[in-house]
């Protein structure tokens, strides 16, 4: 489909007329800043990935070349039919990072990033405590993009290096190659090291080779219930991974297998640490007490959302 009605590029006069046609083709009901999206992927069209800079540029004043028009109008069309811009463009930042993703792993989310800040500013904390006496052992169940996992041993590094400390290592388990093979791809561009990090494929806990113990257990798990799907938006159910945001039952089985296998793979004090859905840390909380744990730290989101919820044994 020509995003212009068959328009060639010598009638597009500038940047802002492009956006103001992209943005009438994406003013959907699903849709709610259709000119941000526009705006978004015109900047990516033309190789600028910041599209306030796209004003200052010599396309203002001039037609584009062809090619980057024919871009363009690709990543309309697409992004008509509802595909997030994030698989349009294989890119999401995330914490201090952009990331690679495609349809085989979840997009990112603001919110997940305070499971990134709680783990990161804890281990820290444990560290000077003296509660961690060597290096960090953090093991993610679910690791998809690799982006939790990847933004706190970053943040972790950082800290090492600066302190002369032992730099922490991370375990990534995922049932799925393919978004394995995301994560190894994320962790090449933006980790200084691989030999921070490890990835294995597994379900939950069952993975070959996992037979130590780790100073945090933490997880982003599937935690929408399969009653809430046909709630979901057109961009997350007809595009992210089902695998990744359902168990297809109440939303809470894969909290019930961490908190009835976390014990034998945690270290004296270590912390169970995951995401939770809306209106449902009652429930894991729940589940965690009944399998012999006590909650140590509740995280509100900025929509004053309990997010993250933490845990340790009730035997420390």
């Amino acid at each position: 489909m020509r995003l212009y009605n068959n328009m060639t590029c010598n009638n597009v006069e500038n940047l802002k007329l492009m956006i103001e046609h992209a943005s009438q083709v994406l003013s959907q009901e699903w849709n709610e800043n259709p000119k941000l999206d526009a705006m978004i992927l015109l900047a990516y069209a033309i190789g600028m990935y910041d599209y306030t800079e796209m004003f200052m540029c010599k396309f203002d004043k001039m037609n584009l070349p062809d090619d980057y028009v024919t871009q363009f109008e690709s990543y309309i069309n697409r992004r008509k039919l509802g595909e997030p811009i994030a698989y349009i463009l294989n890119r999401k930042s995330f914490w201090k990072n952009d990331f690679y993703v495609n349809y085989d792993v979840l997009i990112p989310r603001p919110e997940t990033e305070f499971l990134v800040e709680y783990v990161a500013k804890n281990a820290i904390l444990m560290q000077e405590r003296g509660i961690i006496c060597d290096r960090c052992d953090i093991l993610e169940l679910g690791v998809g993009s690799g982006c939790v996992l990847i933004s706190i041993l970053n943040e972790l590094r950082t800290v090492a290096l600066q302190k002369a400390r032992v730099v922490s290592h991370g375990v990534g388990i995922d049932i799925s190659d393919v978004a394995l093979r995301v994560a190894k791809r994320n962790a090449e561009n933006i980790l200084s090291s691989m030999q921070d990090i490890t990835f294995l494929r597994g379900n939950w806990f069952d993975a070959k080779m996992l037979h130590r113990k780790f100073d945090f257990v933490i997880s982003n798990p599937p935690y929408i219930p399969f009653s809430e799907w046909h709630v979901l938006s057109k961009e997350v159910k007809d595009f992210e991974p089902r695998i990744s945001l359902t168990d297809m039952q109440d939303g809470l089985d894969a909290y019930r297998v961490i908190s009835a296998n976390a014990k034998q793979f945690l270290k004296d004090k270590g912390l169970v640490v995951v995401e939770v859905g809306y209106d449902k840390a009652n429930a894991v909380i729940s589940i965690f007490q009944n399998a012999g744990f006590k909650v140590k730290d509740i995280v509100m989101d900025l929509c004053n959302i309990e997010r993250v919820v933490s845990f340790t044994s009730v035997d420390n």
